[in-house]
């Protein structure tokens, strides 16, 4: 095996582990949604939590990671209210915003959007920030709870992208609101 090939197969070992039921059910918002998480995603501690993130920063209540601290799998509960009708419109600001604030952010194909999933809405921003205090994939989805926009956000260096994107939308797919 030439060393070009090896490197692909290691790549590709977390998608196969997901695809091939290495994965656990997580229930958030007190039983509202559940997702299903490959098992290289664990709680992170607040003490790994305070090591790896910069000092003030505010743990998301919902907070998985991989064994090397690279990848990271985040729900974050907002205030913001909207409609099912209003998610391709949230989406598309998400994107301009990013957009506007961040000049030098790197937008994949199809970057934003919205997509059914078990009959819901959910819309989606895909980036890859460059600054000098970021930089690495975010993949980001926003989910109504409740008529509340609900952020589930996975971000990993952008050299495990082609390996973590699809692992994000396969998450997502798994993804039911009770």
């Amino acid at each position: 095996m030439t060393p070009n090939q090896l490197l692909v197969l290691l790549l590709l070992i977390p998608l196969f582990s997901f695809s091939q039921g290495a994965t656990h059910k997580m229930t958030l918002l007190d039983g509202k949604l559940e997702l299903t998480i490959p098992n290289q995603l664990s709680t992170m501690s607040d003490e790994d939590f305070h090591q790896h993130f910069r000092e003030g920063a505010s743990k998301p209540r919902f907070l998985l990671t991989d064994s090397t601290f690279e990848v990271t799998f985040a729900a974050i509960p907002t205030t913001v209210s909207l409609k099912d009708d209003d998610m391709a419109s949230f989406a598309l600001f998400q994107y301009q915003d990013v957009r506007k604030q961040h000049p030098n952010t790197e937008f994949p194909p199809h970057a934003h959007g919205t997509l059914m999933v078990n009959g819901k809405k959910i819309g989606y921003l895909k980036f890859i920030p460059h600054s000098p205090s970021r930089t690495g994939f975010t993949s980001s989805f926003y989910v109504l709870v409740d008529g509340k926009v609900l952020v589930l956000s996975l971000i990993c260096p952008q050299t495990m992208q082609k390996t973590w994107e699809p692992i994000a939308d396969k998450i997502i797919q798994t993804l039911r609101i009770k």
